[in-house]
């Protein structure tokens, strides 16, 4: 995965300067040298400790109170397991694609999540790197939510590798400079110019859409998909970014920092004898 990551951004970073849609975006952009860390971090180091060995802690935790309720046998169905491999990997790429739309919208609403996806909507200058900025903490949720129940239904372990790919590269074009118009196909697959408004900070109709990761389908059969014709937004970013930390450091540090700085302090109960 990681060979298949560098290749991948390698040639999202020459399409950008060969086909640009906005042309006067630099390379070297405000925040380039905070998106590389955040590239070495959450691409490879922090991944590789962390996010697939906590989502298999969970897994194991789990299935051990399901076993303990007399329910893990029932769950763990592998029911895919008796089909070929194209239908496995169709079936896992639309329940994942789904499913991820969901917890995207999750990320949203919650205000506890929220403050960790903030993250990644700071970007205010969009292109690939854009994908790879975001906070540990929706990694965890991801894959806590999704790895358990897709754990049980038998797919073959490749596919995940396979449909990872096609999240790398859907997700880097989404975040991509790239110009690129899908005209009708807009309506089945994510696009620069349609989740570039998921990121909008000056149309409050934008707020709250676009939650699609590789399909945009979901978003246009829920009603959460806004994609105005021949423009694109002048601020990207959320109400409150005056105030909010600029770099990799501060911005993996503020969302714990907030909670731990508006936590309730806990006071002991003094007896109502002791003087």
């Amino acid at each position: 995965m990681t060979k298949a990551f560098i290749l991948i951004s390698l040639a999202f970073t020459i399409l950008e300067r060969l086909i640009p849609w906005r042309k006067e975006q630099r390379l070297l952009r405000k925040g380039f040298l905070s998106d590389l860390i955040f590239i070495t971090f959450n691409g490879y180091l922090f991944s590789k400790l962390f996010y697939f060995s906590a989502a298999a802690t969970v897994l194991v935790y789990f299935s051990n109170a399901m076993k303990s309720m007399g329910v893990w046998d029932t769950l763990n169905s592998a029911v895919m397991r008796e089909y070929p491999v194209w239908v496995q990997f169709l079936a896992l790429f639309l329940v994942q694609d789904f499913l991820k739309w969901g917890v995207h919208n999750v990320l949203h609403r919650v205000p506890f999540l929220w403050e960790f996806h903030k993250v990644h909507h700071s970007v205010e200058i969009m292109d690939w790197m854009g994908n790879i900025r975001y906070h540990w903490m929706e990694v965890l949720v991801y894959n806590s939510l999704l790895f358990v129940p897709l754990s049980f239904l038998g797919f073959d372990p490749h596919l995940f590798f396979w449909t990872g790919i096609i999240e790398i590269i859907v997700g880097h074009c989404n975040h991509s400079n790239l110009n690129i118009d899908l005209k009708w196909l807009r309506y089945f697959i994510n696009s620069p110019r349609m989740h570039i408004w998921h990121h909008a900070a000056d149309d409050p109709a934008a707020v709250n859409k676009n939650f699609g990761i590789v399909l945009s389908v979901w978003d246009w059969i829920f009603k959460t998909a806004y994609m105005p014709a021949g423009r694109a937004p002048e601020r990207l970013g959320f109400d409150g970014m005056q105030a909010y930390p600029f770099g990799f450091l501060n911005q993996y540090l503020f969302p714990v920092s907030l909670f731990w700085k508006n936590r309730k302090p806990i006071r002991p109960t003094v007896p109502a004898h002791s003087v």
